[in-house]
């Protein structure tokens, strides 16, 4: 009974002390994103909410970073240098820290001083809020980051915008058994602003019969300039099963049923002064889990019906033989 009770109280602590140090750090900051259009010379007044949300008093620190893209999957690189010509140096935030009650709510005001030699086109920061915590007694380093959330900032500064881009690829499966199909396409960004590219990937039977349509940003996702980034979205009818057992595929094509030959037709608006980009590819949709079902009951039907007849004969047989004595 000791040995439970000692048990059950390691258990609780352990829990209470997870949903503590959770609460000490929590926070909300608000936006995530701003978006900014200004013109060389402007002053920009800005201000974002910071909730604590924890049980106790917190400082935070605001501070501003370049970030540029990492990759095809668009996730943003936080990177030093160029401050003093870039977005980062063009920041002044009215207070670099601040102090809020347990579950307080505290504006923080910067402004952006965008300068005569700004080039046109979009710049790029990001603003981050450190939760401020006291270090461990063995940490002789004084203070630690509990927690950071960073606000992601696209700048548009006016003047010879240029809006443009090019498909690197557009690609999907040539052959599936069901819905849905995964498409994917690259989008490379030529100009100097960065694009959330916007239209659809229409699909048509072989008929040429329109059977479904697919965003192409559904979360309206940004492409910086000079990067190229991978999308990828799906066509389905009712939702991806994703079992592998044979009926569950079975059940996945019956609900997302499609059959033969299709072809998807991509085109994406950029800017005024471009023409769309588009293109199209072809894919096959076979699926052969209901075809194998379909094939059993019909040789199975088959079957039945050729055991009947022989049953019938063999009734009529006996028939036939007592009158052929008869006579």
């Amino acid at each position: 009974m000791k040995k439970t009770y000692i048990l059950m109280s390691i258990i609780i602590s352990t829990l209470l002390g997870v949903l503590f140090s959770y609460s000490t750090n929590a926070m909300t900051v608000s936006p995530t994103i701003m978006e900014i259009e200004a013109k060389r010379g402007d002053v920009i007044k800005q201000t974002l909410k910071i909730k604590n949300d924890s049980d106790q008093a917190a400082v935070y620190t605001i501070s501003a970073q370049k970030f540029i893209s990492a990759g095809p999957d668009g996730n943003p690189q936080f990177v030093t240098g160029g401050e003093d010509v870039d977005l980062v140096g063009w920041i002044q935030f009215q207070n670099s820290s601040i102090t809020i009650l347990p579950n307080g709510i505290a504006d923080i005001s910067f402004s952006i001083n965008v300068p005569a030699y700004a080039k046109s086109g979009g710049h790029y920061a990001a603003i981050f809020v450190n939760q401020i915590s006291s270090a461990a007694p063995e940490n002789k380093s004084g203070l630690t980051i509990a927690s950071r959330i960073g606000i992601l900032i696209f700048m548009k500064v006016s003047g010879e915008i240029q809006e443009s881009a090019e498909l690197a690829s557009f690609s999907c499966p040539g052959f599936s058994n069901a819905l849905p199909i995964e498409f994917s396409y690259n989008l490379n960004n030529t100009g100097n602003i960065h694009l959330r590219p916007q239209g659809k990937i229409v699909i048509k039977d072989m008929f040429g019969l329109e059977r479904g349509s697919v965003d192409l940003n559904k979360n309206n996702n940004a492409v910086l300039p000079g990067q190229v980034r991978t999308f990828k979205v799906q066509w389905f009818s009712v939702g991806e099963n994703s079992g592998n057992a044979f009926w569950e595929q079975f059940e996945n094509e019956w609900e997302n049923f499609a059959i033969g030959k299709y072809t998807a037709i991509l085109s994406i608006p950029i800017g005024s002064d471009s023409p769309n980009l588009i293109n199209q590819i072809d894919f096959w949709v076979i699926p052969w889990h209901i075809a194998i079902v379909f094939a059993l009951l019909i040789i199975l039907t088959v079957i039945i019906a050729v055991i009947i007849v022989r049953l019938l004969k063999r009734r009529k047989n006996p028939l036939e033989v007592k009158r052929t004595v008869k006579k």
